[in-house]
């Protein structure tokens, strides 16, 4: 669902072709999968370890990228704006919604279930859901043009920055 926030965001905001945005499911749904297979493959050694800190590292990648769209836009600087579908913003994106995904293959390393059957099910499923999340988000930016140039980039800081609060509140509350 993370994957399907961060897809409607960047994909409201930004004007580009549509072969641009199909990176984000692509990049998310190999992400996904594998973290999870990583996670699987780390198993319950790093358990403790990671889970200490994944909450707070997907909290700082998602603030740090918010707050950059945001500073970036309120600067006016429009050559110098800040681009949510370049590579490094694309995988950084990427690596934040899957770290859950890394502890989730982490505890189920010790079960009956088969890897790679698995981690293809959680590539394939993100793949459409953050592929919905694409095209809702085009058909959003494309029906609502109050959420033009500024506002939207503003709006889509604002979206990462909530995305990043609701992951550390949810780690930390429910511990």
């Amino acid at each position: 669902m993370d994957c399907l926030a961060v897809s409607f965001a960047c994909c409201s905001i930004k004007r580009n072709p549509f072969q641009i945005h199909f990176r984000l499911p692509v990049l998310f749904a190999l992400f996904q999968g594998g973290m999870f297979m990583a996670g699987w493959l780390i198993g319950d050694a790093m358990k403790d370890i990671i889970a200490s800190v994944d909450h707070w590292v997907a909290f700082g990648l998602l603030v740090f990228i918010g707050c950059k769209m945001i500073i970036h836009t309120i600067r006016e600087e429009e050559e110098k704006r800040y681009n949510l579908l370049k590579w490094s913003s694309l995988l950084a994106l990427s690596f934040a919604t899957s770290i859950d995904a890394g502890i989730a293959g982490i505890g189920v390393g010790f079960t009956e279930l088969r890897l790679l059957q698995t981690a293809f099910i959680i590539a394939f499923t993100t793949f459409l859901i953050s592929l919905a999340g694409v095209m809702a988000g085009r058909q959003a930016g494309n029906k609502f043009r109050i959420l033009s140039g500024e506002k939207a980039e503003i709006f889509g800081g604002v979206v990462l920055i909530a995305l990043g609060i609701k992951i550390l509140f949810e780690h930390r509350v429910f511990e």
